[in-house]
């Protein structure tokens, strides 16, 4: 049984956390997939990844709720150990208020991704306010 403060622990991890075997086609509702294919390969031999990004989804809306949340793989030509999935929150607000959410998110998030030691370096989340960033992903999807 998994016990926090702050928004993680309001979330029930236990709960979240799916006795049915998760898959990618359930981020489709919480998140805009920019390459599924290589999401779904990437996560295949990853235990649990899956579940650590679906309750990830819960705790980005909870910070950002007016948000949308580009998913994306990239791998890293050079070292196979730095490939990873990331999460662009993607909100209009001012740069500033966006980064003083985003403190207070990322502090949740690290308490988060403790529960799940083994995926620490698989999975990232961002924000973004940059049109031309929004821009590059909608062409993408």
């Amino acid at each position: 049984m998994y016990t926090f403060n702050g928004v993680v622990n309001k979330l029930n991890i236990n709960n979240l956390v799916s006795n049915k075997k998760a898959r990618v086609e359930d981020f489709k509702d919480e998140f805009i997939l920019v390459n599924p294919n290589e999401i779904k390969e990437f996560c295949l031999d990853k235990s649990n990844l899956i579940d650590l990004i679906n309750i990830s989804s819960y705790l980005i809306y909870n910070f950002f709720p007016n948000s949308k949340i580009y998913l994306e793989y990239k791998d890293d030509p050079e070292y196979d150990d730095f490939d990873a999935i990331f999460a662009y929150i993607i909100n209009k607000d001012s740069i500033d208020e966006n980064n003083n959410v985003y403190n207070e998110l990322l502090d949740e998030f690290v308490k988060l991704k403790k529960v799940f030691p083994s995926l620490y370096s698989y999975f990232y989340i961002n924000v973004q306010n940059d049109d031309e960033f929004l821009r590059k992903y909608k062409m993408k999807c």
